[in-house]
C-alpha cells in the first residue's frame, strides 16, 4: 500500500506544478552513443516525446564536460574512446540516484549484475527498439517531474506556513 499510494498522488502533484506554471519542468537527457546515426535517431526521438532537452556526445571525453547538467542519462558501454566505466563513475558521483540507462552491442548476461549494483536502471542488448528507450524514458521524466512537483510542494508548504501561524494565533 505504501508503494501504490505515492503513484497514485504523483500525477496530481506533476498536475499541481503544471497549473503552477502553465507547463511541465523540462528534464535533461544525454545520450553518449559513438554511432552517428543511432545518436541521431536516439535524440530525435527523445525530442519528440516532450518534457525533455536532449544533448549528445560521441565520445567519454565530450561526455564528460555534460555530466553535470542532465538529470537522465542514456550511454553505449563501449565506446571508440573506451568503456564508460569512468562516465559511470562520474556520473554516480555527481547525481544520487539519477535514472542510468545502458544500451550497449555485447556484455555478457553474467556481467549485467554489476551494472545494476552500480545504480543502472536497465540494460538493454543493440538494437533496441526506439519505442523502448523512449517508453522507459518517458517513466524516467514522469518520475522526475513527480518529485520536482512534490520539492516545490512541499516549498510552498514551508513559504506558507507562517501565514497559517498568523492566523492560527488570530482565532
Amino acid at each position: 500500500m505504501s508503494f501504490i499510494m505515492p503513484l497514485r498522488i504523483l500525477p496530481k502533484l506533476l498536475d499541481l506544478v503544471l497549473q503552477a506554471n502553465g507547463k511541465a519542468p523540462r528534464v535533461r537527457v544525454l545520450v553518449v552513443e559513438d554511432e552517428d546515426a543511432t545518436r541521431l535517431l536516439w535524440v530525435r526521438a527523445l525530442q519528440g516525446i516532450g518534457q525533455t532537452e536532449v544533448t549528445s556526445a560521441a565520445s567519454i571525453a565530450e561526455a564528460l564536460p555534460l555530466l553535470k547538467d542532465n538529470e537522465i542519462l542514456i550511454l553505449d558501454w563501449r565506446l571508440e574512446d573506451g568503456l564508460a566505466d569512468s562516465l559511470l563513475s562520474t556520473w554516480n558521483r555527481l547525481h544520487d540516484s539519477a535514472p542510468v540507462m545502458i544500451c550497449t552491442g555485447a556484455i555478457p548476461p553474467e556481467d549485467r549484475h554489476e551494472f545494476y549494483i552500480r545504480g543502472v536502471y536497465n540494460v538493454f542488448l543493440k538494437p533496441v527498439p526506439i519505442q523502448t528507450i523512449c517508453s522507459v524514458v518517458r517513466i524516467y521524466v514522469n518520475y522526475i517531474n513527480s518529485a520536482k512537483a512534490l520539492y516545490e510542494l512541499r516549498r510552498e508548504v514551508k513559504m506558507s506556513r507562517p501565514a497559517l501561524d498568523l492566523l492560527e494565533r488570530r482565532e
